[in-house]
């Protein structure tokens, strides 16, 4: 139970801060380049956002974010040395990362494919 608490709650809290911090300035964005994230979906993924628009890519990879973080504080919450905590970390990490990007990339470009017919 304190570890659905704690997941929760660490979901929350990323998702509340990516929002003020990431969501809502690239939405007025004048001139700001894009985010790391969409970034990523574009140049790797090949998500085209002049269709999509940015919207629905910032929420999905905000939660996706938020998934990921809150996912990896739970495990490493398990242990007790730093050092592992750390090596487990970027383990879990990264292959939650490249996972959820796929996702993210597989669902935008079925959305685009929708939208094109």
């Amino acid at each position: 139970m304190e570890q659905l608490i704690l997941f929760f709650g660490a979901f929350i809290i990323i998702s509340v801060l990516s929002y003020f911090l990431t969501i809502k300035k690239t939405l007025k964005r004048n001139g700001i380049p894009l985010p790391t994230e969409l970034a990523l979906l574009n140049t790797k993924y090949g998500v085209k956002f002049d269709v999509i628009g940015l919207k629905k890519p910032l929420y999905l990879t905000t939660f996706a974010n938020a998934f990921i973080i809150s996912v990896t504080i739970v495990v490493i919450s398990f242990f007790e040395k730093q050092i592992i905590k750390i090596g487990i970390g970027i383990v879990i990490i990264i292959p939650l990362l490249l996972i959820a990007y796929k996702i993210i990339s597989i669902i935008l470009k079925r959305g685009t494919k929708k939208k094109n017919v």
